[in-house]
């Protein structure tokens, strides 16, 4: 009797086991699902798009209207890539709006702003450039103070993903904002100051922001020569002092508004230079070459003499001293500039240390016995104390001073702002 129950028992379970074979093997769908072929993601954009008929797939449609185009895809079934939706995405937007994107700007973002934009065949190089400008695609952060991301444009994108980034092509308050230069702008967790500032980027921290300007120290007073004394100088806004967000608007420089255009990238770029030679000295390399270069970031030529005496004696205290001093990091973006008083001034990152000095540092002064010994600056550079071989993170506002009808950095003016110091009063 047992025996033929386990007879039937077993026959049973055969049949069972040969019934789910027959069965849709669902496991396989739901991987297919994760992600989206190029004809999937096509017939959605171009219903978004209002293409028409796309019972065909949509590819047509998109081929028609130029979205896609002869060779973009070996097949149309295989699954779409993160760059190739956003080249798709970029040239939809463009169908339907136009392309009201600066050329200038698009090679910027190739150049500069895309870090693994080469992983991308060049034929589409540039629709994807675009489609980062207009938001469609983020991209990876490369670190704190990183003025790229990666894109990973050759990864697939998950179906969720795509299908998300099809409604931005009309709600255009979905997508990613990026800066006049190409960078991602961050609108969440902002720094307590984030008023005063056109955008802050995504990849610098609150600290960068959160540190008080200099036209917090109030209004100030000048010397009349005709009444013969000192007069309280009004302090007024556009006209002695303009935040970031407002220092292209100033009145008190003729024309400001087209300087500021015109050279916005040059002060930039002047002031990063001069940072990178006085916080990369090593007194054993010190030489015309250093000193000829210093001052091209400081004075035009008819002035260069004016200062070169004091780089000359600078440099024989850091002979003497054996000063050694490098940064490995300076990162600085020009929204931070603002006005004060008839000089702008530009916020810098630096990371850096002393590696060999014999300069005396005065505990109660705040800075060394000669005032600047250890800085190629004319001004006194203030510290809350250093030790050889630690690395510092501050941030220093650094002073251009108009000559000739442009900006020359001066100094990075006065002290660091430490990290460490806490937020600003």
């Amino acid at each position: 009797m047992k025996k033929n129950k386990f007879k039937l028992l077993s026959f049973m379970l055969a049949v069972i086991m040969s019934l789910l074979v027959m069965l849709p093997t669902a496991p396989v769908a739901y991987a297919a699902d994760k992600h989206i072929t190029v004809e999937e993601f096509a017939k959605e954009l171009a219903k978004e798009v209002g293409l028409g008929n796309v019972s065909d797939g949509g590819v047509n449609a998109l081929i028609s209207a130029g979205i896609i185009k002869e060779g973009d895809f070996k097949s149309y079934s295989a699954y779409l890539t993160r760059g190739d939706a956003t080249m798709l995405l970029s040239r939809a937007d463009e169908y339907l709006y136009g392309d009201k994107i600066d050329p200038d700007l698009v090679q910027t973002v190739i150049d500069k702003r895309i870090s693994d934009i080469n992983k991308i065949a060049k034929a589409k190089r540039e629709d994807v450039a675009k489609g980062y400008i207009k938001g469609f695609m983020k991209g990876y952060s490369n670190g704190t103070y990183s003025s790229d991301r990666e894109l990973r444009g050759t990864k697939k994108i998950t179906r969720a993903g795509a299908l998300n980034t099809i409604k931005m092509i009309k709600d255009k308050s979905l997508r990613a904002k990026v800066s006049p230069d190409g960078q991602l702008i961050r609108t969440t967790n902002l720094p307590k100051y984030a008023k005063y500032y056109p955008y802050i980027l995504a990849s610098f921290p609150n600290e960068y922001y959160d540190w008080t300007f200099l036209i917090a120290g109030g209004p100030s007073y000048y010397f009349d020569k005709e009444l013969d004394k000192h007069v309280y100088l009004p302090f007024n806004n556009l006209e002695q002092y303009a935040y970031p967000v407002d220092v292209d608007k100033i009145t008190s420089i003729e024309n400001f508004k087209e300087l500021y255009d015109k050279n916005l990238d040059l002060w930039v770029e002047r002031t990063r230079r001069h940072m990178e030679l006085i916080f990369n000295v090593d007194y054993r390399e010190l030489d015309e070459s250093f000193i000829s270069e210093l001052l091209s970031t400081m004075y035009p030529e008819n002035f260069e003499s004016y200062r070169e005496e004091h780089i000359r004696k600078w440099i024989d205290r850091a002979k003497a001293n054996k000063t050694i001093i490098e940064a490995s990091d300076i990162k600085l973006d020009g929204s931070a500039m603002y006005f004060y008083d008839n000089n702008l001034y530009m916020r810098v990152y630096v990371r850096y240390r002393i590696v060999s000095s014999e300069e005396i540092y005065d505990d109660k002064m705040g800075y060394t016995r000669n005032y600047n010994a250890l800085f190629a600056t004319p001004l006194i550079m203030k510290f809350d104390g250093f030790n050889i071989g630690e690395w510092r993170e501050c941030c220093f506002d650094v002073r251009l001073t108009k000559w000739n009808g442009d900006f020359y950095v001066i100094e990075p003016y006065i002290w660091e702002q430490l990290y460490t110091q806490g937020k600003p009063k």
